[in-house]
């Protein structure tokens, strides 16, 4: 009974020591998988950054070319208002103009 009891023990210990080394080696590979995802995901952040802020350069570079067009187009709105103002004050001279040579004609 003594021989089969301290055969148990050893067999228990045994099955300890296993389970033991087991469990090492699974936090060993878990720490290992761990620190591949830590690289690869920032290595995902990195890049996800970097298109990010070559897409802000180049909303930027568009959005300083529109600006710089509205402007342009804002003077040439300016420029051509006056201009059709200018006109619509000439053709209602003009047309004074003709109104009072048709009233002289008529009576002379």
């Amino acid at each position: 009974m003594k021989v089969d009891l301290s055969m148990w023990v050893f067999f228990l210990n045994s099955q300890f020591m296993i389970l033991l080394r087991l469990k090492r080696d699974m936090m060993t590979k878990l720490e290992s998988v761990a620190a591949e995802f830590r690289a690869a995901s920032h290595g995902q952040m990195a890049a996800t950054t970097q298109r990010t802020i070559r897409e802000n350069v180049s909303i930027s570079a568009q959005n300083a070319q529109l600006s710089e067009q509205l402007s342009e187009v804002t003077a040439e709105n300016k420029r051509l208002s006056k201009a059709n103002a200018d006109l619509a004050r000439k053709i209602e001279i003009l047309e004074d103009e003709q109104r009072r040579l048709i009233r002289g004609n008529v009576y002379k």
